[in-house]
């Protein structure tokens, strides 16, 4: 139950870091691309990011301007990266020094400046991180409590290859992990 308390809390320091200080308009780079084509469900530029597209459409039929909600996605999705990475360090040991190691490591990597950058802007790495982190977490799941969660982490894994392909740098390290 604890941990269940500290990992909302954590994502609920994340989120309100995040918004406070959240670029209120269009950033440099891809912003205005990436908002405009999860508002539109247009094609942003090579690789089109499909999965960004969608899930920024989701946000953007919220009643605020489309650019501040693809900007609050990245905050929501980094957020939730942080509570992952409570809950999976947090998942072994002795419960008080698992707890504390979970919510320092997750707080630094919460107010780290690169994750920071990609919380308060509109990018795919935002979207990236927490897909990055949310196949760990099921695999790590899968490997210690439920077999069931390694096809869940492969096809989060593959769904990922729609928003970046940077999965092609962890993805054969899973594999090797999951036939050994």
């Amino acid at each position: 139950m604890k941990r269940r308390i500290m990992a909302y809390v954590l994502f609920a320091v994340g989120i309100g870091i995040y918004v406070f200080t959240m670029q209120p308009t269009v950033g440099l780079i891809d912003s205005g691309e990436l908002s405009l084509a999860a508002w539109r469900l247009g094609i942003a530029h090579p690789t089109g990011y499909p999965l960004y597209t969608i899930l920024g459409r989701i946000f953007t039929l919220l009643p605020f301007e489309p650019i501040l909600m693809t900007n609050f996605m990245s905050s929501f999705f980094t957020a939730l990266s942080g509570m992952l990475i409570f809950l999976i360090i947090s998942g072994s040991g002795d419960e008080k020094r698992r707890l504390i190691a979970g919510g320092l490591a997750s707080l630094l990597f919460m107010v780290s400046h690169t994750v920071w950058q990609t919380a308060v802007v509109t990018e795919v790495y935002a979207l990236e991180i927490f897909l990055d982190i949310l196949v760990v977490f099921l695999f790590y799941q899968g490997f210690e409590r439920n077999s069931r969660l390694l096809v869940v982490g492969a096809v989060v894994a593959g769904l990922s290859f729609g928003n970046h392909m940077q999965k092609m740098l962890y993805v054969p390290s899973l594999l090797l992990m999951m036939f050994m």
